[in-house]
Parts: structure tokens; sequence; C-alpha cells
């Protein structure tokens, strides 16, 4: 079980390293088709024995979201990880919830993200430089849960590159919520095609899911 748990920290800071040198490198932005059921269910199964170490009870649910949409499913996937893993670090009992919703319109779909958990929380000085670069709420923070303090940076930046701006409420003690919002174009579904088969065929699209 540790060994799992350090070999997630680790995969997770060089993926924080790999995106921070994506934010000076415009060419690894990939716009194309972002699948939300499948984007949420990578990252639900990404943190699943990390919770499960921690007898922590971990969810994610989604509810109205389109089936296809098209943006950078690297950013978003990058994003979310990153606050579902500080948020099962800094909760030693309790639960930990990624919440995904949208309203949509016929071109656009304005998605909404948030990461609630019962951990340590974060106090009011330190909310205000949480978002800086190698900052964590305060020392003793990093000597006992570890962290290279570039997760909640990148993050922020990544969502703004998105268009959206992340949120944070959090009572010290009780647990702490991040959000964001982005605005992205609806997809096209791909058609199913049997063996063979090069004509039109019927487009199956799916239905929200809980996963």
């Amino acid at each position: 079980a540790l060994a799992r748990r350090r070999l997630g920290f680790a995969s997770n800071k060089l993926d924080d390293l790999c995106a921070r040198y994506g934010i000076d490198n415009s060419q690894r932005t990939k716009h194309g088709a972002l699948h939300d059921a499948e984007l949420l269910a990578e990252v639900k199964f990404a943190w699943l024995s990390m919770a499960a170490d921690k007898k922590l009870s971990y969810e994610v649910t989604a509810s109205e979201l389109p089936a296809v949409l098209v943006g950078d499913p690297l950013r978003l996937r990058q994003v979310l990880s990153n606050l579902v893993n500080n948020a099962i670090k800094f909760t030693s009992s309790g639960s930990v919830c990624l919440d995904a919703s949208a309203e949509t319109t016929d071109t656009m779909a304005r998605l909404s993200f948030s990461v609630i958990d019962t951990g340590i929380g974060i106090n009011e000085s330190a909310r205000a430089r949480i978002f800086e670069q190698f900052t964590q709420a305060d020392c003793s923070t990093t000597r006992m849960f570890g962290g290279t303090g570039l997760g909640l940076s990148i993050s922020r930046h990544l969502v703004r590159e998105m268009g959206g701006e992340i949120d944070l409420l959090s009572t010290p003690g009780s647990g702490s919520r991040f959000s964001f919002c982005i605005s992205l174009p609806l997809g096209n579904p791909s058609p199913v095609r049997t063996p063979g088969e090069s004509g039109p065929q019927e487009v199956i699209v799916s239905e929200p899911v809980l996963v």
C-alpha cells in the first residue's frame, strides 16, 4: 500500500512538471474530442487505491453531461487529478467527492466541477497564497504530507487557459471545496458502423452516468 502511494505521488509530480512545461509550450495543447464519462472514470480509477488505503469514501458523480465535447482532455484530466490527489492526501478520515454537471445550449456546454473533502481545511491567511508556486498551507503541512507545492498553481493556470477560474471555500478542521467552470463547444458523437459497411449509421448517444 505504501509503495502504491509513493508511486502515485511520484507519477503526479512528474505530470505536474510536464504540465508546467506545457504552459510554456503551446504545441502541447491538443484540442479534440473530449468524452466526459471516460475522462471522469479514468480520474476515479487513478485514485481508488489511494483512497481505499486511507479508508476514505471516494466517489465521482456526474449529471447532465453531453456525450462529446471539443476541448483538451489532457489539461482537464491533469487539473481534476491534481485536485483529487490533494483532497485525498489532506483527508485523514471521511470522504472525497468529485462532482461534475453541465448546462447546455444548442452549441455549447458550461461545465462545472467541484472537488469536496472533509480534510484538514485551509485557514484564511493560507488561502490568499495557496495557488502560488511551491506553496502549501504551512511548513508543518509539508513535513506531514510532502508534495511539491506545484499542483494548485499549475491547476489554476491550466483552468485559466481553458477560460475559467478556480474558487476555494474552506474551513480549518472541516474540509475544502475547490471548484471551477469552463465552457466548451459540443462535439459530434462518432457514428457506430458494422463491419464492412461504409454508409451512414445510427448515432448512439450515451446517457449521463454515475461513475
